[in-house]
């Protein structure tokens, strides 16, 4: 076997790797929706405003809300896209009611 041939199978196993990675990710982001919903209670909705090393300005959105699973309080911050557009969408103010599907099924 040539050092080409012993280069090529490892970058084949780490090519196989790497898909099978991303259908168990994507296996499990199917399943998640199938998760049941919780109502929550947006704690934080706010566009932080700051500026970058050139001088030009960048926005982050800081969103956090409370949710309660079989009497269990959880605070999630928000780093979803649908979720802080939909937020913003509806300019879902501290205290606004938010509907979420928390990651821990097993609870529900």
């Amino acid at each position: 076997m040539t050092f080409a041939q012993l280069i090529g199978m490892l970058f084949a196993a780490l090519g196989a790797g790497v898909i099978v990675w991303s259908l168990w990710n994507l296996v499990q982001a199917f399943g998640s929706r199938k998760w049941e919903t919780t109502e929550g209670v947006v704690l934080v909705s706010d566009l932080q405003r700051s500026r970058d090393s050139d001088g030009g300005v960048m926005y982050r959105p800081e969103i956090s809300y409370r949710y309660t699973v079989q009497g269990h309080e959880f605070v999630a911050l928000v780093f979803r896209p649908r979720l802080v557009a939909q937020l913003v969408r509806s300019r879902g103010p501290s205290g606004s009611a938010v509907s979420s599907r928390p990651d821990c099924p097993g609870l529900l």
